[in-house]
């Protein structure tokens, strides 16, 4: 699932783009930000997503078993 996925801090994926994207942090249960480069990650595979409204609703699931 997308929720478990990789976590994401700083800068990531290839590009020189600046792209402001969230991911879903298992351990805290919450949607964080970071910085993608534009290149190198899937939005159906990978835990990124392009607001915290997308990342919640992607993982309430996830986030009812709290």
């Amino acid at each position: 699932r997308r929720c478990y996925g990789k976590s994401f801090y700083g800068k990531e994926g290839a590009g020189h783009a600046s792209f402001n994207r969230f991911w879903y942090d298992t351990f805290e249960r919450d949607c964080k930000p970071f910085i993608y480069g534009g290149i190198g990650l899937s939005y159906e595979t990978d835990n990124i997503f392009n607001t915290t409204e997308e990342c919640y609703r992607a993982c309430k699931e996830v986030l009812s078993l709290t």
